[in-house]
């Protein structure tokens, strides 16, 4: 059997309601450790912090349903966070949003979905007896930003959230594709694009994060391996290579099409397409 090497599964938990069991918060230390995480299979979700959006807009936006914290619980090990920043805000209040559209923290609260807010219930997820050898991923992207702010303004002040004292027992920070054994108890950062930190002098830069770029697969809206109908999107449904690096980030499958493609991916079923 082939195995694809890293699977980004988008929405297996969209619209699920499920009860985690202790084998969905330990799954990771069941697993070989001295592989790469790129030889892993790791289930993630699309669109991360989406759970709770403004009602008028919920339709198109909201992509979960389950919070940051129950994703964790039922297994998810990547989340995709998308991040925008306030235009008076201190260094701290870089928070998720979808395009223009906010992210808030719970269903009862209008308070913004900050980054440090998803680094807190990554920690306190890590910190459980059964979850302490599991390594999240957190793939970041600039979503929005105030026009007048240049970009390293805004990653200085990502960097200033990942890098506070609070969290830097727990955080691995490198542009490589790390071990399993090394990542263990850790959240390991993953960039859409380049994040460096720098002073105003700009020689004192530090890139932070692996650098993976994810392409487009939204017109990927069905998928039947046997396709009796011949009503299959085509290529745009198979797993993209990126570098050593398998993706599979079909958002607009609906759920039934969805686990048909997880199965195939897993069983190597599904050739694989270059990166577009």
């Amino acid at each position: 059997m082939k195995s694809s090497l890293f699977i980004i599964i988008s929405f297996i938990l969209l619209f699920i309601n499920v009860k985690a069991d202790n084998n969905d918060r330990k799954w990771m230390s069941l697993l070989p450790e001295d592989l790469k995480l790129n030889k892993l299979n790791i289930p993630g979700t699309h669109d991360s912090g989406t759970f709770r959006v403004t009602t008028a807009v919920s339709a198109f936006a909201q992509t979960q349903n389950l919070s940051i914290k129950e994703q964790l619980e039922n297994g998810i090990r990547y989340l995709d966070l998308r991040l925008s920043d306030d235009e008076e805000s201190s260094d701290r209040n870089i928070y998720n949003s979808h395009d223009s559209i906010v992210c808030w923290e719970s269903f009862w609260s209008w308070k913004k979905l900050h980054l440090n807010k998803v680094l807190d219930y990554c920690v306190e997820f890590l910190l459980t007896q059964e979850s302490k050898d599991e390594t999240i991923i957190l793939h970041l992207k600039q979503e929005n930003r105030p026009e007048k702010m240049q970009a390293k303004e805004f990653t200085n002040k990502v960097g200033n959230v990942i890098f506070d004292k609070k969290y830097q027992n727990y955080i691995y920070n490198s542009t490589t594709i790390p071990l399993h054994k090394d990542v263990k108890c850790k959240i390991y950062i993953v960039t859409r694009s380049n994040f460096v930190m720098e002073d105003d002098s700009g020689k004192n830069n530090q890139n932070f994060g692996c650098k993976i770029e994810i392409s487009e697969m939204g017109g990927c809206y069905f998928y039947n391996k046997a396709d009796p109908l011949g009503l299959n999107s085509g290529d745009i449904c198979r797993q993209v290579v990126i570098g050593d690096i398998h993706v599979q980030d079909a958002y607009n499958l609906r759920e039934n099409n969805k686990w048909y493609m997880v199965k195939d991916v897993l069983t190597g079923e599904i050739d694989c397409r270059s990166k577009d």
